[in-house]
């Protein structure tokens, strides 16, 4: 059988090979406490880097490259050993081997594998089934409803409303 695999990065941003991490001064501190955008969209910069390698070896090897996102890839075969550990930086890690998938759109996929289903849907924190996402996939609307809360600093708030309407739809982007 034909496996299909779901590998994570172990980002390590201190990688001194190929990789330096920049120093950001203190003046980056008008970003907010405990924000630091430059070091944030540093570490993902090197991330996507580092998953571009991984993908071409992927391609390389002859496999599928069905999904990817900052620090995953699905492709339809499994990396070389020397490229998967669970515990060294730097390296895939093999989250999951499945069987059968559809990736819907960024960060909107489903997943099962082994008698168990995963799946992401960004924006909406809910049970979705696998018919909802054979649906997107054939170009179908889901109408749901999501809770949305927002903070009010000077007043010192929260603002919580529900059953607010969400539509999840595929967009062509052509």
């Amino acid at each position: 059988m034909i496996g299909y695999f779901l590998i994570i990065i172990l980002l390590n941003i201190n990688r001194t090979d190929k990789y330096t991490l920049y120093n950001f001064k203190k003046e980056n501190q008008e970003f907010g406490i405990g924000n630091n955008v430059p070091i944030a969209a540093t570490v993902t910069s090197y991330s996507r880097m580092i998953i571009n390698e991984y993908k071409l070896l992927a391609l390389k090897l002859g496999y599928e490259l069905f999904y990817s996102d900052t620090d995953s890839l699905m492709i339809s075969g499994q990396l070389p050993e020397e490229y998967i550990s669970s515990t060294v930086l730097g390296k895939m890690k093999l989250e999951h081997q499945f069987k059968e998938a559809f990736f819907v759109m960024p960060k909107v996929y489903y997943l099962d594998y082994d008698d168990s289903q995963v799946y992401k849907c960004k924006g909406y924190p809910g049970d979705l089934t696998r018919a909802d996402f054979e649906g997107l996939y054939n170009g179908e609307t889901l109408d749901l409803k999501v809770t949305k809360w927002s903070k009010d600093r000077v007043e010192g708030k929260v603002f919580i409303k529900s059953d607010l309407p969400y539509k999840l739809k595929v967009f062509d982007s052509l």
